[in-house]
Formats: structure tokens, C-alpha cells, sequence
């Protein structure tokens, strides 16, 4: 039924009036897209690493050697994010 209905609105304003022409992002917006869902990705992946860290207090059953190399992929990836910059 939607289909339909949006045909029918192409068809009368391609009638009315001409259809504007498709905008393409150019290469700079693309690449700052790409940069935002990078950031994106490395955002999660430091909040997963938090919530891990913050997993293992005292009170729950966290292996200790577990908990270490979590602080350490924690500060090796702040350390080259910052980096990178």
C-alpha cells in the first residue's frame, strides 16, 4: 500500500515540476563520515573496556590477572589514541 502511494507522489511531482538531481557527497564528506564512525567505534570499544575494568572490584569473583591486563589494554589504548592525535 505505501509503495503505491509513494509512486503515485513521485508521478505527480515529477509532473509539477522537475526532480531535483540526487546530492553525492564529495570525497571530504566522505572521509569525515568515515572519521566519525571510527571515533565511534573506539568510543565503544573504550566503554566496553571501562565497564570490564569496573566489573572486577573487590566484591566479585574477578581474577586479579584478569583485571590487570584489562587496566593494561585500558591505558595501551588511551596512550596510542592520544597518540595519534
Amino acid at each position: 500500500m505505501a509503495h503505491k502511494i509513494g509512486a503515485r507522489l513521485l508521478a505527480e511531482l515529477g509532473r509539477l515540476e522537475p526532480v531535483m538531481e540526487v546530492w553525492l557527497p564529495g570525497p571530504e564528506v566522505h572521509g569525515e563520515r568515515e572519521l566519525a564512525r571510527f571515533r565511534l567505534r573506539r568510543v565503544k570499544h573504550r566503554t566496553a573496556l571501562k565497564t570490564r575494568i569496573h566489573a572486577c572490584s573487590p566484591r566479585t569473583a574477578c581474577p586479579a590477572r584478569q583485571a590487570i591486563s584489562s587496566v593494561s589494554a585500558a591505558k595501551m589504548w588511551t596512550f596510542s589514541s592520544r597518540a595519534a592525535r
